[in-house]
């Protein structure tokens, strides 16, 4: 079993320093994590060595306000991210092992825009669609602008969609499936559920050609 390692928490280095920017202070993915750390009082650990690096401008600033936001797009660009497991607390795991993980997850609708942060955190959208018949166009309109290890779902049970991706990705995905979202009259739903007939039917006879070009 591997050892779970604890992320340092303390980095000795000058507030002045920050001027320099990403490429000097966070050359090394762990570096980042314990500047992060420093600023913000949060702790990290994970079950596997780290590795990545992160370059900036000189421009960057690393500070208390940016400093997360900033940790979540180095580590994505890594291929990792984090998973909160309490207060100040967060585990960091491979970003292709996500859908193993327990998201925060936001409850949205047309009215209500989720309340979400707008970095690279992973999280679980729940939106409740006006039909239900609309949900198979919505998901294949949002697979090509979700990130690699984005997924989405959809329960014809309760009428919710499920859409988990990084935050800006939820953010933005959510305002295409508020576009899609309307109400259908009776005669386009009876069209809509003849056209999936249709398709099951297809699938049933040419199950290899129907199953093409799927990921």
């Amino acid at each position: 079993m591997k050892k779970l390692l604890v992320l340092s928490l303390i980095l000795s280095y000058s507030i002045s320093a920050s001027s320099k920017g990403l490429n000097t202070l966070c050359e090394e993915l762990s570096d980042c994590i314990a500047k992060e750390s420093t600023l913000t009082g949060n702790q990290y650990l994970s079950d596997q060595k780290l590795k990545g690096k992160a370059f900036s401008t000189s421009g960057i600033k690393l500070n208390k306000e940016n400093a997360t936001n900033l940790l979540t797009i180095v580590l994505s660009a890594n291929g990792y991210t984090r998973v909160k497991v309490s207060d100040k607390l967060y585990r960091i795991v491979s970003k292709r092992d996500i859908r193993y993980q327990a998201t925060p997850m936001t409850k949205a609708s047309f009215n209500h825009a989720p309340n979400i942060k707008a970095n690279m955190d992973f999280n679980l959208l729940s939106y409740k669609l006006k039909s239900k018949y609309t949900a198979n166009r919505i998901m294949r309109t949002l697979r090509p602008f979700m990130s690699r290890y984005g997924r989405v779902t959809f329960s014809h049970a309760s009428g919710i969609l499920f859409l988990q991706d990084a935050g800006l990705n939820v953010i933005r995905l959510y305002k295409v499936i508020k576009e899609m979202d309307v109400k259908l009259t009776k005669s386009e739903e009876k069209r809509i559920i003849h056209e999936m007939k249709r398709e099951r039917r297809k699938q049933k006879k040419h199950p290899k050609d129907s199953s093409m070009g799927k990921k």
